[in-house]
C-alpha cells in the first residue's frame, strides 16, 4: 500500500507520499504542514505497521488538542477528525490510500 497525502493550506495544495513520513507539523522551514505561529516542531503525523495513521506531540510543544481532547501521547486519526494547535485546526479526510489534510484558522 502506498498513501497519498493532500495538504491544503491557504489555497495551496502540497502533496507527499508515505515515503515523506512523519510529516512534520510547525514553523520550520522544513515543516509539511507549517504554522504562522507557534514553535518550529509542534507534532508528528506517522504510519502504523503500515495501516494506521497516528498523531504524535512533540515533547515540549504547545497545547494539542484531538477531537477537542488534550493528548499528550499518540492517538490515532480518522476520516473527519480535528486537531486543534494554537489558532489553527487541522481536518483529516481519509479515503482509501488517499489522505487529505486542511489546514485553517480556528474560528
Amino acid at each position: 500500500m502506498s498513501r497519498f497525502f493532500d495538504i491544503f493550506v491557504n489555497g495551496e495544495l502540497h502533496r507527499y507520499l508515505e515515503d515523506d513520513l512523519p510529516l512534520i507539523i510547525g514553523t520550520d522551514r522544513e515543516a509539511h504542514v507549517r504554522l504562522v505561529e507557534g514553535r518550529s516542531v509542534e507534532a508528528f503525523i506517522g504510519l502504523h505497521q503500515g495501516g494506521y495513521l497516528f498523531l504524535q506531540p512533540e515533547i515540549g510543544s504547545n497545547t494539542v488538542f484531538h477531537n477537542d481532547q488534550l493528548i499528550q501521547n499518540s492517538v490515532w486519526i480518522k476520516s473527519g477528525d480535528r486537531t486543534r494547535i494554537g489558532d489553527w485546526v487541522l481536518q483529516y479526510r481519509i479515503s482509501g490510500d488517499r489522505v487529505d489534510i486542511t489546514l485553517a484558522e480556528y474560528t
